[in-house]
């Protein structure tokens, strides 16, 4: 079974996060405007349940984790 009526309970997005890594008061949350395909800017993603894993988005289609 698939499609968007399908739910399987554990793969649902349930954080993002966008960040250049810097750790100064410039780099605070919602102080710069992100750009997540910029090679500068990180981009995860962590989802429900199973076993907690964070995921990184590779804007160059290479998967990563």
């Amino acid at each position: 079974m698939g499609g968007p009526s399908y739910n399987d309970g554990d793969n649902e997005i349930t954080g993002i996060h966008v960040s250049d890594g810097d750790p100064t008061t410039a780099g605070i949350l919602g102080a710069k405007i992100p750009h997540p395909t910029s090679s500068t800017w990180r981009t995860f993603w962590t989802q429900q349940h199973g076993d907690n894993i964070t995921w990184e988005v590779n804007w160059t289609g290479a998967s990563q984790h």
